[in-house]
């Protein structure tokens, strides 16, 4: 009798600990989510401070490819929670919930190197802004010198 309480106590560990991970694993994956959508808006604020006047950011290249990126990325993160959530169903109704561990570590690990690659795409376009923001104030500041040159002579 006293066996059958031990197993019982447990399996409801089990449980208990198989369902932290699993909300820990969502909440992982919903804050790298929220950290690409910020990865956006640098973006989107890098493009408005280059291009002070610009009223349509739909048709901007830099802005149109890693808005795409960051909505596939969003698509992944509901269905890898989707996923995280069946798997711990599933494992608790037809396996140990062990593999529950390995699942979410796999999601884990997988979606942080999307959002690695996705992070990379952000960095380098911030990067051309900023750089094409640094070509722009040279040349202005050539040109103002050569038409101040002009009227002294």
């Amino acid at each position: 009798m006293a066996d059958l309480r031990h197993d019982e106590a447990i399996e409801h560990v089990h449980f208990f600990v198989s369902l932290a991970e699993t909300v820990i694993t969502a909440c992982v994956i919903v804050v790298l989510t929220l950290s690409a959508r910020i990865g956006y808006i640098r973006v989107r604020q890098a493009i408005q401070r280059f291009m002070r006047n610009v009223t349509d950011l739909h048709n901007n290249a830099h802005l149109r490819s890693i808005r795409t990126w960051m909505w596939l990325l969003a698509a992944v993160a509901v269905v890898y929670l989707a996923t995280c959530v069946a798997c711990f169903v599933v494992f608790h109704h037809l396996a140990h919930l062990g593999w529950t561990l390995l699942s979410n570590q796999v999601f884990i690990l997988s979606f942080t190197i999307l959002v690695g690659l996705y992070s990379g795409r952000t960095a380098a376009a911030v990067t051309r802004i900023k750089e094409d923001q640094h070509k722009v104030r040279s040349v202005s500041c050539m040109l103002k010198k050569v038409k101040g040159s002009k009227h002294i002579v």
